[in-house]
């Protein structure tokens, strides 16, 4: 029965820390509500929200840096394929 009620216990703790990623962060309530023309752009496009959970933060951050990663990285190859090896000259 104690194993049970541990499980129980443990099933709600798992809730409890997973609905706190899920509670609004904060609302904004301006220019950018979701419900004004500007908007409803940015949630069309972007996926905008004008109450973010925590989850939706960390996921856009990681989408974000994993992004401007791969950018960097491209271009960086395309700067030294751009300059190539520099053949010596006497």
């Amino acid at each position: 029965m104690s194993s049970q009620r541990r499980l129980t216990e443990a099933e709600s703790k798992g809730e409890a820390e997973f609905s706190s990623l899920t509670k609004p962060l904060t609302t904004q309530s301006s220019a950018s509500a979701q419900d004004s023309a500007l908007g409803d752009v940015l949630h069309s496009f972007f996926g905008y929200s004008d109450a973010p959970t925590p989850l939706q933060v960390l996921i856009y951050a990681g989408y974000l840096s994993v992004v401007v990663l791969v950018y960097l990285g491209v271009r960086a190859r395309l700067a030294a394929r751009a300059h190539g090896p520099q053949a010596a000259t006497p």
